[in-house]
């Protein structure tokens, strides 16, 4: 079997896996990090791995996510990557994610630029744009309904919490006054001031 070659730019605006049209990533900066994150591994150990934890806060270091938004956005970031010339490539472990580690990988610089195929640049992307926005609002669209669902459960636990308080403190009256009524030597005139 042949040995794959990845040939990637420096600053990860682009790469070419083996002789197939380069894909380029100039606007899409989160897919350059990540790349260039499993490439820098890949250079200093081929059988090393990047956990996920590790790609969420490479890729998106500024943003305070919920753990199931952080994790999905990256499982779709990796999963482009696959789709756009990646696929076989970058492999899942149990530890983590890597290149595979028979690949050849060459990073070049801007004197390098290996040609480009006419209108390889924007048509492939198209549909991997779509399938990404969809995707991203599905994720947003979730993680408004979980903020949702928690709202509504904090606010039916706080009634539920201010009925049970209520009815312990109906309960600690009705005590108290259980209490009092057998200590009053006129036991109809103490009635009749509880109730009056």
């Amino acid at each position: 079997m042949m040995q794959s070659q990845l040939t990637v730019h420096q600053d990860g605006s682009w790469f070419r896996v083996n002789d197939q049209e380069r894909v380029d990533l100039h606007s899409r900066a989160r897919y350059r990090v990540l790349l260039q994150m499993l490439v820098r591994e890949h250079l200093r150990d081929p059988s090393a791995t990047i956990s996920l934890s590790a790609v969420i806060c490479g890729v998106w270091p500024d943003e305070r996510l919920r753990h199931t938004v952080a994790r999905n956005r990256a499982y779709v970031a990796l999963c482009t990557l696959r789709k756009w010339g990646l696929e076989g490539l970058v492999l899942r472990t149990q530890q983590g994610y890597r290149l595979d580690p028979n690949l050849r990988v060459t990073v070049v610089d801007g004197q390098e630029l290996p040609p480009v195929a006419a209108g390889s640049l924007e048509e492939p992307s198209r549909p991997a744009e779509h399938a990404i926005a969809t995707a991203e609002h599905a994720i947003a669209t979730t993680e408004h309904a979980a903020v949702t669902a928690e709202h509504a459960c904090i606010e039916e636990r706080t009634s539920h919490e201010e009925s049970a308080l209520d009815e312990q403190r109906a309960l600690h009256s009705m005590r108290v006054r259980r209490i009092e009524l057998p200590l009053c030597e006129d036991r109809p005139e103490a009635l009749r001031r509880l109730v009056g």
